[in-house]
């Protein structure tokens, strides 16, 4: 297909696509119920202000974009991945499903608890679970110690043996790339 005949394409859909746009927003202005002459003006802005971001998103938006490969349609405007909104599979991000359910601006935020805090032990006396707390905190940390001390030594053995076979010349064996 030919430059000019994509542009064509390209024009008439962009077209299509602000006729729809502006029988939504006009729709929206319809269904506003009657209020006040600002209400009404910051509704206008509002939906002034949609336009242009789509306006903008369609000018800055690559056209030389490979083609989505889970896009089944050729109608879409170009875009390479789903995080475009532009595509039929598109996925919603983390953030986009918080506003979603929240419907809110929305923070969060991540309290640190120690093992120590976090453990519950049950038993009538306090100093008896306290003493147990810390007895389990102890083990814990003695296994994480001992399981970082194993992961030391055995990137140590890996690399001081790659680096031998690889200096006399030896192959090495696939069991060391396998997980």
């Amino acid at each position: 297909m030919s430059e000019r005949v994509m542009n064509q394409r390209d024009y008439l859909r962009n077209l299509k696509v602000r006729k729809q746009q502006q029988l939504l927003a006009q729709q929206e202005l319809e269904n506003i119920p009657q209020r006040g002459e600002r209400a009404i003006q910051a509704e206008e802005n509002r939906r002034q202000r949609r336009a242009g971001t789509r306006r903008l998103l369609d000018i800055t938006r690559n056209q030389q974009a490979a083609r989505c490969r889970y896009c089944v349609n050729d109608d879409c405007p170009p875009h390479s991945t789903r995080r475009s909104l532009s595509c039929h599979a598109h996925v919603i991000s983390v953030d986009e499903a918080m506003k979603s359910i929240i419907r809110k601006s929305y923070q969060l935020r991540v309290r640190k608890a120690t093992l120590l805090h976090s453990l519950s032990i049950h038993g009538r006396n306090r100093k008896r679970r306290e003493k147990l707390k810390k007895s389990v905190v102890k083990e814990v940390n003695m296994v994480v110690d001992w399981l970082r001390n194993v992961a030391i030594k055995t990137q140590n053995f890996i690399q001081y043996y790659v680096l031998q076979n690889f200096s006399e010349g030896q192959d090495l064996s696939p069991a060391i790339f396998t997980p």
